[in-house]
């Protein structure tokens, strides 16, 4: 097991919050254009971009959540318990289908 200095661990827990949130925005950004387009799914690279956006939402809202539902002591800035980790790696599992 690797093991990180604190600064690495903090780091490592707050790096992917400002990430995972901009993906977030932007995926919804994507999908709200789609939807919000006269051809909406006629055209099919657009239904592929839907489909991805749709699935990188997951794994954005994933990522923003960083290591809060880890349980706690786990990790810097945990806060979870052993439900919210399995929720987080459910999304994590659903967006890399």
């Amino acid at each position: 097991m690797t093991t990180f200095t604190v600064p690495q661990e903090i780091a490592l827990a707050i790096w992917p919050i400002p990430t995972g949130l901009v993906s977030l925005i932007s995926s919804g950004a994507i999908i709200r254009m789609i939807l919000s387009s006269e051809e909406k799914f006629n055209n099919p690279s657009k239904r592929i971009m839907f489909a991805i956006s749709f699935y990188d939402i997951f794994q954005s809202l994933a990522s923003a959540m960083s290591a809060l539902p880890a349980p706690l002591n786990m990790r810097w800035g945990a806060i979870g318990n052993d439900s919210s980790c399995a929720v987080q790696g459910f999304l994590f599992q659903v967006s890399n289908t």
